[in-house]
């Protein structure tokens, strides 16, 4: 089992919701979700993928990645397309952005998320 499906199946409802735009990322999405699914976060969270690819990226992810929600785009999006379709798939009241080629270090989503409980202010971390 995943450590998301744990994660969810042990806390509940989950606190963010990771949206992750790609086309044609077969060299770069395992390491990426890699990456995403090694947070060290206290706290249950949920991927979802926008895909539009035509190469394998949605086999890598069926198949390395079941715990991941993948959404898979009938014509070709631009990341802003993609994140937003993914993002209206959310379930979490807060959505943290990676892209496809990025690689998240541990604590990148439990130190997000902590600027997120402070009143009136946005959050970005590059």
């Amino acid at each position: 089992m995943s450590s998301l499906m744990q994660r969810q199946s042990v806390e509940g409802e989950p606190r963010v919701s990771i949206v992750i735009p790609v086309y044609n990322g077969e060299r770069t999405i395992e390491r990426c979700l890699e990456s995403v699914m090694a947070q060290e976060a206290p706290f249950a969270f949920e991927v979802v993928v926008a895909d539009s690819s035509e190469d394998r990226t949605p086999e890598i992810i069926a198949e390395r990645f079941p715990g991941v929600r993948l959404i898979h785009l009938a014509e070709r999006a631009y990341p802003g397309t993609a994140r937003n379709v993914g993002i209206r798939e959310t379930r979490a009241p807060l959505v943290a952005l990676i892209d496809a080629d990025c690689i998240a270090a541990p604590t990148w989503l439990a130190r997000l998320s902590c600027c997120c409980r402070l009143p009136r202010r946005a959050a970005r971390w590059s």
